[in-house]
């Protein structure tokens, strides 16, 4: 049994609202991210040709690949937050998975060609005509990409996009970037470009590195790979701190764009109500979310807690171990036999014989017995052929399962129970005892 999506609470549909409201905040970081690459872009480019500097020219390259890789993330959570439609039922959260795949690799591409670069300017060792323009614009550029990379790092942590993480390690790269840039312009008109070029070299390997990394990571969000142990473990601190259910099992979380789907079952007591049951699986939903925010949904399945051994209560006319004979009447039996059994194992043990010491009642025999049953034993369910209307109320609010006996002997009606060959009542078999 799956717990219903209409049980949806008011915290849980602002929750979910929340998250999309941070998506489109993440939208506006990147749109205003983009804007200021493709201006930070331009100026070096226009600069570099006039200052004949084709360090800054290199570098603008290099910002042209880190805008494409936005534009790509901004693609990505775009399509994020679109609902799901009736080709795509789960929504276009993996697109920002795809997105961020793009990303990495236009990223290994762009250290590729900063390598390439580096390697062509030591030999070729070109001189720079207007040092301090070219200088200005490396300084604007390495503070604005700082700038950016906070700001990215925020929009990151706001919407959990690993896309838009992707892209503010990259931009806080290019800080050390830039700053070499900065570096080797100035070192150049004293004939040092080769301590430039070195730098980009290990910089550039730097940055394949976390590229690859990223590559890495988003394969195994599109593989639906569980996002961090640290994460499943505090789910599981969540629903072992939950009383309300017997214990759980299942419990799988995948990651899918910015958001983190689970889904696990809960062992519940059988002896629950259809809506007693999905109220516990709607406050574990909201606990768990509660207590681990990234998770976008939760299904949660129900599952009755089955005992491997159970006591079963047979009434019999006397005690002659397992061939005793069934008793006609509950409360007017001899006695009850006590049997342990386990079903799943196929086996049953004769545990002890209770004597009935309230047959001779006049009225409400039944009841008398089952008093004293629930007083003085430990039992799961009973087996009989017949019960009156007061007893087995009696036995069912203490969550006492019966069960219309067959056969003939005790050892008879059990061997049927465990096959689950016998009716499980759920009126009296009579309104008197």
């Amino acid at each position: 049994m799956e717990r219903s999506k209409g049980l949806w609470s008011r915290e849980r549909v602002e929750m979910v609202k929340n998250r999309h409201a941070a998506l489109r905040e993440g939208i506006r970081a990147m749109r205003n991210v983009s804007v200021a690459l493709l201006l930070l872009a331009a100026l070096k480019f226009a600069v570099g040709i006039i200052a004949n500097a084709p360090v800054l020219v290199a570098d603008s390259l290099h910002t042209l690949v880190d805008l494409s890789a936005v534009l790509a993330v901004l693609l990505g959570i775009k399509l994020a937050t679109r609902p799901p439609s009736e080709r795509f039922p789960y929504g276009y959260y993996k697109a920002e998975s795809l997105a961020a795949l793009f990303v990495s690799v236009i990223i290994m591409y762009g250290a590729y060609e900063l390598v390439g670069g580096a390697l062509h300017r030591w030999k070729e060792g070109a001189a720079i005509n207007m040092v301090p323009l070219a200088s200005v614009v490396a300084a604007i550029s390495l503070v604005l990409s700082y700038i950016l990379s906070k700001y990215e790092e925020r929009a990151a942590l706001l919407t959990g996009s690993d896309a838009i993480s992707a892209t503010s390690k990259e931009a806080l790269l290019d800080v050390f970037s830039s700053g070499m840039v900065l570096v080797s312009i100035l070192l150049s008109s004293a004939g040092l470009a080769f301590v430039e070029s070195a730098v980009t070299i290990l910089i550039s390997l730097l940055v394949f590195k976390l590229a690859f990394e990223n590559v890495y990571s988003s394969i195994m969000a599109l593989m639906d790979v569980s996002p961090s142990r640290k994460m499943e473990q505090n789910v599981r601190k969540v629903l072992e701190s939950m009383p309300a259910i017997v214990g759980y099992r299942d419990m799988r979380l995948r990651k899918a764009g910015p958001f983190i789907f689970g889904e696990v079952t809960i062992i519940t007591d059988p002896k629950l109500d259809v809506e007693k049951a999905h109220s516990i699986a709607d406050e574990v939903e909201r606990k768990v979310m509660e207590e681990v925010p990234q998770i976008e949904h939760l299904v949660v399945h129900l599952e009755p807690y089955e005992k491997e051994k159970l006591r079963v209560i047979v009434p019999v006319t006397g005690n002659e171990g397992m061939n005793s004979k069934l008793a006609e009447h509950f409360g007017r039996a001899e006695g009850f036999l006590i049997f342990e059994v386990e079903k799943k194992k196929g086996k049953m043990k004769l545990l002890d014989f209770v004597k009935n010491l309230q047959k001779q009642k006049k009225v409400r025999a039944g009841l008398a017995a089952a008093k004293q049953l629930l007083k003085n034993v430990e039992f799961d369910a009973v087996i009989t052929k017949e019960m009156g209307e007061i007893a087995f109320h009696v036995l069912k609010d203490e969550g006492k399962d019966v069960y219309r006996a067959k056969g003939s002997t005790a050892e008879e009606a059990v061997k049927l129970f465990m096959k689950d060959e016998l009716e499980k009542l759920d009126t009296p078999t009579k309104e008197k005892e």
